[in-house]
């Protein structure tokens, strides 16, 4: 059995990041491996509401609400944008579950 209450606190640091994207002069970045916090509210999200769901949730976590909805508003995006924001994002939570499963 796990007990969690054994174990020392865990030392809160920055995760590594990746960048995403630059919009009005702002980089917004993610993190380069996904925390198994994130990674449970992903597959939380996925069970409830679905996968493209969950991707939204999972953007909108990494990037913060500020950060979506600056990209939402962007009258420039393209499908190949979205594309390639959501293919890291998906790389980010699958590689998270290979670790998670351990294949």
């Amino acid at each position: 059995m796990l007990n969690f209450d054994e174990r020392k606190p865990v030392e809160q640091t920055e995760p590594e990041r990746i960048e995403l994207f630059t919009l009005e002069g702002k980089t917004y970045t993610m993190p380069k491996k996904l925390s198994a916090n994130k990674l449970l509210a992903f597959m939380q999200e996925m069970r409830a509401n679905g996968q493209e769901a969950a991707a939204v949730g999972l953007l909108i976590d990494c990037i913060g609400m500020a950060g979506y909805q600056k990209l939402r508003a962007y009258p420039g995006l393209q499908f190949a944008d979205l594309k390639a924001i959501f293919d890291a994002v998906s790389l980010a939570a699958m590689g998270a579950m290979e670790e998670m499963t351990g294949n």
